[in-house]
């Protein structure tokens, strides 16, 4: 379509183009058309040459008057040829300038038309123009003010929870102290009310530790440091049932299993203490015995070491105590050394039998009540020297002066290392109690 309209325009100039130059030739002469073709406009060549070609004098509407009368007649006569020939190219040249005029007056109207269209042309195109801009930039507006309050969102966001995070130790304290009056009226009424029932606690954990106590002297055992309470609570079950043969094969197999690992991690544990540190040979070595079940090996080694530990304290120490017949503590009491000395140490505990850590409480009491009554248990060797000799509980006078010749069992070998280790777990409350360096000798 508009290179159709190029193309239609193009011919229609071309004809314009030689209506014109006819006009030209039937007006004129073909003379004139090549003159007028070499200096357009016409009238330009007309008033050149008429200024051109006369004096300054005969210009400025002279042409059309006869020479001034001061001239001579020979100048006159030279000149007028020349005004003739001026005055017929001004008649010649008078309808191309009346045309021209004809021409503006008939082109001025279109003129105006064409630049008032352009000026319409032109507002409506910058209207327009700035329509479209406001349609592109609006969404990029937008998006710009949709990106801005995104980015800032996060920012007031974090803001605000960085206040609440500050203000909220101050709103907590607030809190705290408009509610201590309560908390004190309810702490108050709680220490009343524990007047009440502390007595019950005192006594329901002394009824638990006389069935235990009991449970553990019918088995000739006791609580240690390496036993967990389950194991602790299990045994004392299983004495209720009248038979003690469960209760030597839970205890030993629990210590012998794995290879002796439980036995061995107990022993392992006594390293802390310098008491036992001094006859760490003594100990490993029967260790080893009780691996390859040479019990009557291991026994007899272990047995004095609770006496030699116990003794020691008594004497780096220098503690006056008393026997049971009134006269003072000598080293080589041993029966008497051993269980003076645990109870010295259970008495810096303040042990008694309400106390909370009840499996302590019958360890101690446990322990002191086999070495009172069983295994250091004083006799008559001349009255009664056959019951010594074949007795098969575990005794330390008898076995120590070669008498006893049936003490090498394995439970009797593992109740030497579990009275040392309830002799380590005494000492260790002790040390707590008095300081690391009161077990220093």
């Amino acid at each position: 379509m508009i290179d159709n309209q190029i193309t239609n325009g193009d011919t229609e100039e071309s004809d314009v183009d030689e209506d014109t130059e006819q006009v030209a030739q039937s007006s004129i002469g073909t003379d004139a058309v090549s003159n007028t073709t070499s200096s357009r406009p016409s009238f330009t060549f007309a008033s050149g040459l008429s200024k051109f070609m006369l004096p300054p004098f005969l210009k400025d509407g002279w042409l059309n008057v006869a020479p001034p009368p001061f001239l001579s007649s020979e100048i006159q006569q030279i000149i007028r040829p020349s005004l003739e020939v001026n005055q017929a190219l001004s008649q010649l040249t008078r309808p191309t300038l009346e045309m021209s005029q004809a021409l503006n007056e008939l082109a001025r109207p279109a003129w105006l038309d064409v630049s008032q269209s352009i000026s319409e042309l032109a507002r409506s195109a910058a209207l327009n123009m700035g329509q479209s801009i406001n349609e592109l930039t609006r969404p990029a507006l937008l998006d710009m003010g949709q990106s801005i309050s995104e980015l800032a969102r996060p920012a007031a966001l974090n803001m605000g929870q960085s206040i609440s995070e500050l203000t909220r130790p101050a709103l907590e304290l607030s809190q705290y102290f408009s509610n201590y009056h309560a908390l004190f009226n309810e702490f108050s009424s709680l220490i009343e009310s524990t007047s009440t029932w502390l007595p019950s606690i005192e006594r329901l954990n002394e009824y638990r530790g006389q069935l235990l106590l009991a449970a553990f002297k019918e088995a000739d055992l006791w609580p240690s440091p390496s036993m967990p309470e389950e194991l602790v609570y299990r045994i004392a079950e299983l004495v209720e049932g009248g038979d003690r043969r469960p209760v030597v094969l839970l205890v030993w197999n629990y210590y012998s299993r794995d290879g002796y690992a439980k036995l061995k991690a107990a022993i392992s544990e006594w390293w802390s203490d310098p008491g036992f540190v001094d006859r760490r040979i003594i100990i490993e070595q029967a260790f080893e015995a009780h691996k390859q079940k040479w019990y009557a090996l291991s026994i007899p080694a272990l047995l004095p070491l609770v006496e030699g530990i116990t003794g020691d304290f008594l004497h780096r120490r220098r503690l006056v105590l008393k026997t049971s017949k009134g006269r003072l503590l000598r080293v080589g009491d041993s029966g008497q050394v051993v269980r003076l000395i645990m109870e010295e140490m259970g008495r810096a505990g303040n042990l008694g039998n309400g106390g909370l850590d009840v499996i302590h409480y019958v360890m101690l009491n446990a322990a002191l009540s086999f070495i009172e009554n069983v295994a250091y248990k004083n006799g008559d060797f001349t009255s009664q020297y056959d019951i010594f000799r074949m007795n098969r509980t575990l005794h330390r006078h008898s076995t120590l002066h070669g008498i006893q010749i049936n003490y090498d069992s394995p439970m009797n070998s593992l109740r030497c290392f579990l009275l040392l280790d309830a002799l380590y777990g005494i000492r260790k409350r002790y040390a707590m109690i008095k300081g690391r360096n009161s077990l220093l000798l």
